[in-house]
């Protein structure tokens, strides 16, 4: 990802890296790491605002062609 030359990655590439490790939970127990994403996955599939972006989202793109 690094080497990407993705602008947002680009600027703060330490930053970036650490961001990643800690989404992926690397620092849990394979239990506590299992809980913590049951509980995103709950969580995420009774969000609202979520789900209206990602139509928003699709809309942008099906325009975007």
């Amino acid at each position: 990802m690094v080497d990407a030359s993705v602008p947002d990655i680009a600027l703060e590439p330490d930053k970036t890296v650490k961001k990643v490790q800690d989404k992926l939970l690397l620092h849990l127990a394979d239990e506590e790491a299992l809980h913590s994403l049951q509980t995103v996955l709950d969580m995420s599939a009774t969000a609202v605002i979520e789900a209206v972006m990602d139509q928003v989202h699709r809309f942008a793109q099906y325009w975007r062609k």
